[in-house]
Parts: structure tokens; sequence; C-alpha cells
């Protein structure tokens, strides 16, 4: 079947009061939608005048200026993955021209591509994308997957799934190994799971000074204790990257939270799933791709002000609406977090300039070789 089909797209723009609507072409009328801005308006759900079709899985994948990983990561699961019961539903956060015409490229009967008039960011451009992809169908499980992450052998999704319904009814959501393949470790060795943060877990895992004076702290909040992952492994925060969780527990603890633009999401996620007594769980029998930080466009290696910036303001939201923290232990965090990004930078200039003979030697060589 040819996936090369008419662009569904769907634009936002925003009414009198400043929320933003839907509109645009798409199979679904703009007046069927309700703005993504609240996480508990998850809970009103979408509906249509054509009765829609349950399927077992909708994959969740959201776009910013990054279509070439877009379109790997769906051929990915176009090739391993039976799409008879799973449907790929795409939202651009307002990318350059370029990108959303390799984007409508991928649009087709199981793939659904739609546009965002503004850039959302990673919480609320999932909201909404569950919200178009519930306009078309009703999912029993959603899987978000960043554009970064490739499915590497078939069964990846269906032992996903497999792993919630065959659990107790506490787990409601699953994740593979999120392998970075640039990385030395293995993939069991690789930190991917956590468990929810305490106040102190956050202030040492933010300071690359106290994570050696305070290991327990750092390794319980990483779960060192259960590295390297084997069989089924129980946890609390998974991986954004990719996971799966029951749509019914999705909308009932509200979605994403959309106070957070980029970093820290599956924090709030993980800390209000365990309120209500529900966990993931970990299967170290399945792994996907992650080029960790490609689809946003820069290296974790190399520090930036602005991508530090979005991770401070959501971490220390997360301190304050989730962990009950004071202002002045806030702003404590946020000197801490400070502190740690001034010993990034110079940890990475340090590297730089260790390594600018060897730099600087290759070049030489490279001139010399092109001389003769």
């Amino acid at each position: 079947m040819s996936m090369m089909l008419s662009v569904r797209t769907t634009r936002t723009s925003r009414d009198e009061t400043g929320r933003e609507v839907y509109e645009g072409r798409s199979n679904v009328t703009a007046s069927q939608f309700v703005p993504p801005m609240s996480p508990m308006s998850l809970n009103q759900g979408v509906t249509s005048d054509v009765a829609k079709q349950r399927i077992r899985c909708g994959i969740l994948i959201v776009n910013y200026n990054s279509a070439k990983h877009v379109q790997r990561a769906v051929q990915s699961v176009l090739r391993h993955t039976c799409m008879e019961s799973v449907r790929v539903q795409i939202v651009d956060n307002a990318s350059g021209a370029e990108d959303r015409e390799q984007l409508g490229m991928l649009s087709g009967e199981q793939v659904y591509v739609d546009e965002l008039h503004s850039n959302l960011g990673f919480a609320r451009g999932n909201n909404a994308a569950v919200r178009l992809l519930e306009s078309r169908h009703t999912p029993d499980y959603l899987l978000f997957m960043n554009p970064d992450v490739e499915i590497l052998s078939a069964g990846t999704i269906e032992g996903l799934l497999a792993a919630i319904a065959n659990s107790d009814p506490g787990i409601v959501g699953s994740q593979p190994l999120v392998w970075d393949p640039r990385k030395a470790e293995t993939a069991a060795d690789q930190i991917m799971i956590r468990r929810v943060p305490l106040y102190w877990d956050l202030v040492v895992a933010e300071s690359l000074l106290l994570r050696p004076i305070f290991p327990r702290k750092f390794a319980r909040f990483i779960m060192a204790d259960v590295r390297p992952y084997c069989g089924l492994v129980p946890f609390e925060v998974p991986s954004g990257a990719f996971f799966a969780i029951d749509r019914t527990a999705f909308h009932e603890v509200g979605g994403w939270d959309d106070r957070t633009f980029l970093y820290g999401e599956e924090l709030f996620l993980g800390a209000k799933l365990k309120s209500r007594g529900w966990r993931f769980v970990l299967d170290a029998q399945l792994c996907v791709a992650h080029l960790q930080g490609s689809s946003a466009g820069f290296s974790r290696r190399f520090p930036r002000r602005s991508m530090f910036n979005h991770h401070r303001r959501s971490t220390c939201l997360f301190a304050r609406s989730q962990l009950g923290c004071s202002r002045v232990a806030s702003a404590f965090l946020q000197v801490v977090m400070e502190i740690g990004f001034v010993c990034r930078v110079l940890d990475f200039a340090l590297a730089r300039l260790c390594d600018w003979p060897r730099q600087y030697k290759a070049r030489l060589m490279r001139r010399f070789s092109n001389e003769s």
C-alpha cells in the first residue's frame, strides 16, 4: 500500500481569549477540538461525527526540524510492527517548510501528519498529538517516541504492550532498553529508568561536586542497584524517549504537564502515577536505539545555556509543585544547578583544550595528504 497520500494537516491559531485552537485541512473539523492547554482538559476527550475505530496502540511523535530522524523512526515502526491495529500520529511543532514537506511524504492511512502554528514544546506537543489521534481512533495504549529513536527488531511494541497486560494491576506502562550506541556502556548498563526523586536527590543529581560526596543518594535516584538490567524491572520514572502507557491511566493523571517546555516532563508523569500507586516495568529483553540529543539539535556533551534554562525551570517547578519545596529550597536548588552548569562548561572547555594538539595534528596530516 502506497504511503504517498495527501497530507493531513491541522494548524493552530489563537482566539480572542488568547487560547490556541485548531484549524486547517484535516479529516476532522476545527470545531471538534478543544484547546490542549490544561492537563486535565485531556479527560474531556474529542468526539467525531464518524464512529472511531478502536486500535491497540497509537504511536505519538512530536517533531521540530528533525524530519530526517522522523522518517527513519517511522520506517523502523512500519518495518518491525504489525500495523493492523497500530497507528502513528506525527505532530510538527512549526518547523521549516522543508521539514514539513518531508513529513508530508509520510502521511497515509496508517500515519497521520498534523501541523501546529507554533512550537508548543514536548509536553504540550504530545498532549496535542494525543488529542489528534483520539479524534480518529480510540487506542488502548499510547506509545511516546522521540524522533531520534529507531526500533531494532520485530515484536518490540507488541512485547511492551504484553508486559503491561501480563503484569499486576499496578503496572500501567512499560519501556524497553533505550540504548545510545555512541556510549561505551552496554545497553543494560546505561541509565534509562529512575525513581521519583526526593528534594535532596535532585540537589545531588544536579551537582557534579556532590555526586561523589553522596553517592548513595545519586545511586538511589538512578536505580544503580538494579543495573545491569535483567528481566522485568519495576520502576517509577521512564525515559521520555520511548515508552508505552495505558491510555486510561494517562488521562486519569492529566497527561503531560504542559507547564513544562523541554526536559523533566517524565518526572511529573512518574510522580503523578506514583501518587495513585501506579508504576512502569522495564523489559530488558527489548531494545531500541536512541541517538540522545539528535532530535533537539545539540549534543549533551556541549553545554548550551538555552537548553539548561529549560531544564532548570522544569526541575524547580517539579520541586515546588510535586515535592512542596519552599521558595528558599527552590532558590538553593537553582544555585546548585547554576554551579553545576558552570562546572560542565569548564569540563567541556578543559576537554577541548586537552584535545587541541590531537586535532591540530590531524588537520596537518589532512593538509599534507591533500597536497601530495
